[in-house]
């Protein structure tokens, strides 16, 4: 009686890098092909896989072993491994809020708020960090900002969006006016009015201001009159005060 007792010669292919899907899953292949084995009697060999072709691994990082086995006609196998190793290269999605306004503080400054609560990032695999960029902290004047932020997930891949920061005055100025006047009246019984705008105490946070009086220098008055005396920053923002002549 002639048997046969050798086993077959197996050799896998090296170890695999398969990318994962947008669920963070790889349906395993038939990697049968990357085997290659030889036999002393069979030229026809049998070959099966572990884990099978259709299977389903997940996970960035994942190895899983593939066991690739040859079975000659005497019913002889041998098997040779190698693994895969699932990688994630799919970024995250993230949503920026709409533009924010900010408005300026008493030194005509804001300090940049953390944006990224208000930002909607999401990943295949993992959580997503979200960093801005300029820092929460920074300190803007007047004008318009672009900030960034950026979804990084576990992988190292980053996406990033943008939105607009516009960084307004809404504080009045501060106005002080003089007491009331007492003036003479003419031989006509009459007053002109003289410019008191120089009388006037105004600052404001930003900017220089301009300062208007009513009714205007020169009006002719009779009786007491009321001046109202309205200071106007760069940014249209008003104070009004009043005394009496």
């Amino acid at each position: 009686t002639v048997t046969d007792d050798e086993m077959p010669i197996i050799n896998c292919a090296a170890d695999l890098t398969e990318l994962l899907d947008d669920n963070c899953e790889f349906v395993i292949p038939n990697y049968i092909a990357q085997a290659t084995a030889t036999d002393n009697c069979d030229n026809d060999l049998d070959y099966t896989q572990s884990p099978i072709a259709g299977t389903v691994i997940s996970g960035s990082g994942t190895v899983q072993a593939i066991t690739i086995t040859a079975t000659d006609d005497a019913g002889n196998s041998n098997n040779c491994s190698f693994n895969v190793i699932l990688d994630d290269v799919i970024a995250p999605e993230i949503n920026c809020p709409d533009d924010q306004t900010e408005y300026v503080d008493a030194s005509c400054e804001i300090i940049l708020p953390d944006y990224t609560s208000l930002a909607f990032a999401t990943d295949n695999c993992s959580t997503p960090v979200i960093t801005q960029e300029p820092l929460a902290g920074t300190v803007f004047n007047l004008g318009n900002y672009e900030v960034s932020l950026t979804a990084t997930d576990q992988d190292g891949n980053t996406t990033t969006c943008t939105f607009n920061v516009e960084v307004l005055d809404n504080t009045s100025p501060i106005i002080a006016c003089p007491e009331d006047i007492i003036v003479e009246l003419t031989d006509n019984c009459d007053f002109t009015l003289e410019d008191y705008r120089s009388m006037v105490q105004a600052t404001d946070n930003c900017s220089d201001v301009t300062i208007a009086q009513l009714p205007v220098s020169g009006t002719v008055i009779t009786e007491n009159q009321e001046i109202v005396m309205i200071v106007e920053d760069a940014n249209g923002n008003e104070a009004v005060c009043t005394f009496n002549v």
